[in-house]
């Protein structure tokens, strides 16, 4: 019974997955803009914006955010930074920033 159960809780965390990385399909291709695209955008505001979007992405951890945008990025060519972490300083509050740049900005 134990492996039916443990075999139950991985079919339905992949499901979960997918659904997650469809929605975040969905979301990524609304949300990069002219305005998001090729500027820096908080991470949080970026990941507020996914949970409005929908809120089953609430579950959404910062890593594996992190993970499918750079999914996305491959997908649509685009450039991921950081390779390190873009830290700002706004309004006083240390600010993690994302930046996510189109094969033609990088190339300037």
């Amino acid at each position: 019974m134990l492996w039916f159960l443990t075999y139950l809780d991985e079919k339905l965390n992949k499901e979960f997955n997918n659904i997650q990385g469809s929605i975040f399909l969905d979301w990524a291709q609304q949300y990069f803009n002219e305005k998001t695209l090729n500027a820096e955008v908080s991470k949080i505001s970026m990941m507020e914006n996914l949970w409005s979007y929908n809120p089953l992405m609430n579950y959404l951890s910062s890593i594996n955010f992190k993970t499918k945008l750079k999914w996305f990025c491959e997908l649509k060519g685009y450039h991921f930074e950081p390779k390190e972490r873009i830290i700002r300083n706004i309004s006083g509050k240390t600010t993690e920033m994302i930046l996510v740049q189109s094969v033609k900005s990088t190339l300037n």
